[in-house]
């Protein structure tokens, strides 16, 4: 299934090619680090499933929204020629131009970049509270938190004014804190947190135990997706309840 907001909230995966051009809304476009994966896999979708698509990118930073918007259209342009991917550009510093008609919203932002985060990080070690990247828990996650979450909250009473069928897929921390300001503003808003956390853990769990328990299970595991794991908590703040391998368990 997939949203949209042509018809109901939900529609049969396999009606998005009949939509005339489905739109998608990018708050924080200018983040090189989440922004280019993403293109990139925007211009495979709508050639791998001959989709019109219409991207709106959005930017408080004027210069970075010009060059991801180059950067985008190259990969678009390039994509076009090769496997006939159909996707138009639109672009704001003003997300209220962008967000009217938006069959999804994608965010991933962060409130006083990087200066911010320095006294997220060492402010706390001054009094004696070491963290690792204090975006989530502790003093530095709290920090963060009152900086970002009345954006998301912000963004979602935006959402519900104009395009309130479109659910928003959030790539911002500390996760629960900006899902959490989003749904106290606009309970009915489906907003969802994501994360690559699960994945990047259990690759890393995958090769800590090749490396040094490989006895153990008496042979070299190929896939973390051959892993039986049951996992819980909230983003950043998790834990791995169980962990078997073919019946082992470690």
């Amino acid at each position: 299934m997939i949203f949209s907001n042509y018809k109901n909230i939900f529609v049969p995966a396999k009606e998005i090619t009949t939509m005339e051009r489905m739109k998608l809304t990018y708050i924080g476009a200018g983040s090189f680090r989440f922004s280019t994966p993403f293109f990139m896999e925007m211009a495979k979708m709508s050639a791998d499933l001959d989709m019109k698509l219409e991207i709106g990118l959005c930017d408080i930073n004027e210069k970075s929204l010009e060059l991801m918007v180059d950067y985008f259209g190259a990969i678009c342009k390039k994509a076009k020629r090769k496997k006939g991917a159909d996707v138009k550009i639109t672009s704001s510093t003003d997300r209220t131009e962008l967000l009217p008609n938006s069959d999804f919203v994608y965010k991933s932002i962060s409130i006083g970049i990087q200066e911010s985060e320095w006294y997220d990080n060492y402010l706390p070690i001054k009094f004696g509270i070491p963290q690792n990247t204090g975006d989530t828990v502790g003093p530095g996650g709290i920090f963060r938190s009152l900086r970002v979450a009345r954006v998301c909250y912000d963004i979602a009473n935006d959402m519900k004014k104009y395009c309130p069928k479109a659910p928003l897929l959030s790539y911002t921390n500390p996760q629960a804190a900006c899902v959490m300001g989003a749904r106290t503003a606009q309970p009915d808003i489906q907003y969802m947190g994501l994360c690559h956390e699960l994945f990047g853990g259990a690759k890393a769990i995958k090769n800590y135990i090749n490396k040094y328990y490989k006895n153990k299970i008496g042979e070299k595991i190929q896939s973390y997706e051959d892993l039986e794991m049951e996992y819980g908590g909230v983003n950043h703040f998790v834990w791995f309840t169980k962990l078997n391998y073919k019946g082992t368990n470690l």
